[in-house]
């Protein structure tokens, strides 16, 4: 049994059928890239360590920090240092404390230890 491709070659033929085909995939190219790349994003699956979540436990605590971020770098399983992205009432006596908490729990210096605000 043979199959003509007569009948097809035929309606291809038409522009307006060529064209609506070229839209059609057009518009499947976008859908398939928004998805791909502009999509919901899952989480990162990133846990904090131990560390990172007792520093995290108290810097919201204190007066002024409604949220915070913290990445605790670590050498030989001691910390060496912290980054703290906090978000809420930016002030140098905010950022002193968070540095002081932050530098007391890791045993660290207090210069080790880096704070900056996030966005309003």
């Amino acid at each position: 049994m043979t199959v003509s491709l007569a009948p097809i070659k035929k309606f291809m033929s038409s522009r307006t059928v060529r064209l609506v085909a070229l839209l059609i995939l057009a518009i499947a190219l976008l859908a398939l890239v928004y998805v791909l790349f502009l999509g919901e994003r899952e989480e990162s699956g990133y846990t904090p360590s131990e560390k990172e979540a007792r520093v995290l436990a108290l810097v919201r605590e204190i007066g002024g920090v409604s949220d915070a971020k913290v990445v605790v770098s670590e050498e030989d399983g001691r910390a060496v240092g912290a980054v703290i992205l906090f978000e809420g009432e930016d002030g140098f006596l905010t950022r002193v404390r968070i540095r002081e908490v932050a530098a007391a729990v890791l045993k660290i210096s207090p210069s080790a230890v880096l704070v900056y605000v996030g966005e309003q």
